[in-house]
């Protein structure tokens, strides 16, 4: 039993021993510790691989846009012979670089451009890297500076991209070419597409940008700064609605962009032309000097069978025998005063008779020379027309008698008149009315806005109970008094004229009952303003463009501090836009404002406080549509 206990104890140490063993195994040394969850986060990421992308071929002469995200790279090759000298540019808003190789593998440079004699013929690779940014756009181009561009007829970039700032072409377009001054450049461009040209400016410099399209297409200008910020635009304003940015003078060194557009694509010619342009003034429609009209005598004919009596207009005619009789008609409305004469013409004996018949057929009045009292005339006077239609005049004679007369109607108290001549203002001018049934007419010379009075006064031992009329040019009657005066004098206190012409004064008996002395005085109370000359202005921008409703348009224009600009809106159709238009300052504050100055469309003037970029916002008001915008500076 000691023997087996013995056994059990040695058996059970030497399973402790191998147990311990094994755990003395598995527990880490004091120099290895086990990792922690802070040592484990603070251990370093390894940098992932760049993608190389599939090769493409790089065409000389030929700006190539792309882009790429970080960790790709972007290979691009070409062939060329040893000794060609090349020059490579890149241009991107973001940090963008370049790695020449040759066939080997062997760099030749990098950057953001490359100038170097290639070593030897081969193909040569580009890579372009993206270093801080996660997605970037780019343009590219290769050029030969060893040899003359094949394609300048239709001119492609021989510089690409630009000195520090660099643009955001991506934003603004795809990149073209630098604008040297004075060069033109051809290219075509499509619709919906914008080309961009950079233009190296110096402080102090003055420059003017044309934009000529070849052909059919109507193009748009746009120049911006360094910082891709607008300067100033243009449409239409050029010769043929061409795009003209006048006069720029650049503040500071820089390089500044200028942007094409054409609204249905097609070709362009752009110029940069350097030195200060002479502002042309606009084509001006000279308005049609005012001529006033003469009076015109009615002429003394016949009347054909199918004419009607005009008023104050008389007719000749002839009774042949004592049974001959004449027919004639006139128009008339209702409630219309008539006066009707009817007199022996020259040295005629007819003693003349006319009979009025209304349109229903009935008589409406007699008269004869014998019972008229007017020197032997039959007058029928101040007669108000029952109906509207159509009025009889027969002519007849009494005793048999026969011979020329003379027949006229006229609307009011008078049948025929007597042009008198032009009074002066302010001045008395005496006259006698010469028959029964007469009017004498002055003529007077107005204005737009101007207002008279006239005063006719009936002479000391006159019979007369004058009358006075103003009557517009085409004989329309504007004011009418009869005894508004003392003494059965006419008086009209106020007459207001709207627009420049002759207007007619006329004088008569308020019964055609009698002829006399009266004197006759008019006056201006009011004159209209004399009309200020109209400045001389330039266009410096014209847009057509179209609004929606609730939106606005901007638009664009440098000015100097002085500059008297003339703004205006001009609706293409007034019943679809009510246009307002506001100018802004360079600090976008508002200056001035339009709206409905001309009709619904806003025109109105500002002088500018200081340099810089200003800019019309244009709106319509609860409307949209299509519209004109012309801003022009006043250069005299």
């Amino acid at each position: 039993m000691i023997i087996l206990r013995r056994k059990k104890t040695i058996i059970y140490g030497l399973v402790a021993l191998v147990l311990s063993v094994m755990m003395a195994s598995c527990q880490p040394g004091t120099s290895d510790p086990l990792p922690t969850r802070a040592m484990l986060e603070a251990a370093p990421t390894a940098e992932p691989t760049p993608i190389l992308l599939p090769a493409k071929t790089l065409t000389p002469w030929e700006t190539v846009s792309s882009s790429m995200t970080a960790y790709q790279i972007e290979r691009w090759t070409f062939p060329a012979a040893a000794g060609d000298a090349i020059r490579l540019r890149v241009a991107s808003p973001a940090n963008v670089s370049l790695s020449l190789r040759d066939d080997g593998g062997v760099l030749l440079g990098s950057g953001t451009e490359i100038s170097l004699s290639l070593p030897e013929d081969g193909t040569y690779t580009v890579d372009v890297e993206l270093a801080d940014s996660e997605r970037a756009n780019y343009d590219m181009a290769l050029v030969y500076t060893d040899r003359e561009n094949p394609f300048a007829a239709t001119p492609l970039p021989e510089v690409v991209g630009v000195p520090t700032p660099t643009l955001g072409f991506s934003e603004l377009g795809k990149f073209q070419a630098e604008l040297a001054s004075d060069e033109p450049v051809l290219a075509e461009i499509t619709s919906g597409q914008a080309h961009i040209y950079i233009f190296e400016a110096t402080a102090g410099e003055t420059v003017s940008f044309q934009l000529r399209a070849i052909g059919e297409g109507d193009p748009v200008l746009r120049l911006y700064n360094a910082d891709a910020d607008i300067i100033a635009m243009d449409d239409d304003s050029g010769a043929g609605n061409n795009a003209h940015i006048r006069n720029i003078t650049f503040a500071e060194d820089a390089v500044y962009s200028v942007q094409v557009t054409m609204k249905d694509g097609g070709g362009y010619e752009l110029r940069a032309i350097t030195g200060e342009q002479t502002l042309q003034p606009d084509t001006i429609i000279t308005p049609t000097p005012f001529v006033a009209a003469a009076y015109a005598a009615p002429a003394l004919g016949t009347l054909d069978e199918d004419e009607r009596l005009q008023s104050h207009v008389p007719v000749l005619g002839e009774l042949r025998s004592g049974s001959d009789f004449g027919r004639y008609s006139f128009y008339g409305l209702p409630g219309e005063v008539v006066t009707i004469g009817l007199s022996p013409h020259s040295d005629s004996s007819v003693r003349p008779v006319l009979e009025i018949i209304a349109p229903d057929g009935s008589v409406l009045a007699t008269a004869s020379g014998r019972t008229s009292n007017a020197n032997g005339a039959a007058i029928v006077r101040n007669i108000t027309l029952p109906e509207e239609g159509a009025y009889l005049i027969i002519v007849t004679s009494e005793d048999g008698t026969a011979g020329s007369y003379t027949l006229s109607y006229g609307v009011g108290a008078s049948y025929q008149e007597s042009y008198v001549g032009d009074p002066s203002e302010g001045e008395t001018f005496n006259r006698t009315l010469p028959a029964v049934g007469t009017r004498d007419v002055y003529r007077v010379v107005l204005h737009a806005g101007d207002a008279i009075s006239v005063a006719v006064n009936p002479g000391a031992n006159s019979a007369l109970d004058p009358v006075v009329e103003l009557a517009d040019s085409e004989g329309n009657v504007l004011y009418r008094d009869d005894n508004s005066g003392t003494n059965r004098a006419a008086l009209i206190r106020y007459a207001q004229v709207e627009a420049d012409g002759s207007y007619w004064l006329r004088v008569s008996d308020a019964a055609a009952q009698a002829a006399g002395d009266y004197s006759l005085r008019w006056r201006i109370v009011d004159a209209a303003p004399t009309p200020t000359a109209v400045p001389v202005a330039s266009t410096i921008l014209r847009v057509n463009d179209s609004v929606v409703q609730g939106e606005y348009g901007f638009y664009s224009f440098y000015g100097y501090e002085g500059d008297r600009m003339q703004i205006r809106v001009t609706a293409a159709d007034a019943q679809q836009l009510d246009p307002v238009a506001v100018l802004l300052d360079p600090s976008g504050q508002e200056i001035a404002q339009g709206d409905d100055d001309e009709g619904l469309n806003p025109g109105f003037s500002a002088s500018l406080p200081a340099d810089g970029t200003y800019t019309v916002r244009v709106n319509g008001y609860l409307s949209g549509g299509d519209f004109e915008l012309t801003v022009a500076v006043v250069i005299e």
